[in-house]
């Protein structure tokens, strides 16, 4: 293989007779990425550079999964800076799951965008699709539809404590960890297109409680499944 500058990227496609792979445009992307992320229908990089970070989207044009305006000098399909995520904070992480993306600041902040379930999904019922997003996130600055997380516990009167030190996304629901403990927002129930012996009984909402604790380490998800890493207490 060639060598290839440190910013490019490469996409593979399948095909009947195996893989093909293609340079991928890397449009904007003119900084060093440290991350890359990816969820059902979009990619994200995540670029830092002292002080500064910048945020790179691409991906299906179909649906706002991108956290940015799409148009043709910005294409869904080439990766792009998501300006509105660029002030005075550095984003030290990026997540993503099911339909939605998110990102952390060092300072504790989260801003997330994309879905709350696939378009015709039936997870959460008719009308449950992203209520779930609104009760535990705010519209934030911008065109690109980024929402800002609301972290689920306030803090002292300082601000102190509802810092969110970090964040899991499975298919429909969000994992989030602070100094309190574990909190879960999204789909709690199978859908009737899983079970279909049964009626559908899927059900949404905000921020739930689900470990009162403040050694939890770190939290992954992936589907419906969500875990999480404990520290035992000892050195």
């Amino acid at each position: 293989m060639p060598d290839q500058n440190p910013n490019s990227l490469l996409s593979y496609h399948t095909h009947r007779d195996g893989f093909s792979q293609q340079p991928l445009s890397t449009g904007q992307l003119k900084h060093p990425f440290s991350q890359l992320v990816s969820n059902e229908i979009s990619f994200a990089a995540l670029c830092t550079e002292e002080e500064r970070s910048y945020v790179y989207t691409w991906g299906d044009s179909r649906y706002p999964v991108l956290g940015r305006a799409v148009s043709s000098q910005s294409p869904a399909g080439e990766a792009t800076r998501v300006t509105d995520l660029e002030g005075p904070f550095k984003i030290s992480k990026l997540v993503a799951g099911g339909w939605l993306t998110a990102a952390i600041s060092e300072l504790g902040e989260a801003w997330v965008w994309g879905l709350g379930c696939a378009p015709g999904s039936d997870i959460m019922g008719s009308e449950g699709a992203g209520k779930w997003l609104d009760e535990i996130s705010e519209a934030a600055e911008g065109d690109g539809g980024l929402r800002k997380i609301i972290s689920p516990e306030e803090g002292d009167e300082e601000g102190h404590g509802d810092e969110i030190l970090d964040l899991a996304i499975g298919r429909a629901c969000i994992i989030l960890r602070n100094q309190s403990g574990l909190w879960y927002a999204g789909a709690t129930r199978a859908s009737s297109s899983e079970l279909p012996s049964k009626p559908s009984t899927d059900s949404y909402q905000g921020w739930q409680k689900v470990l009162d604790a403040s050694n939890v380490r770190q939290v992954v998800a992936c589907g419906k499944l969500a875990l999480c890493v404990v520290d035992d207490g000892e050195e």
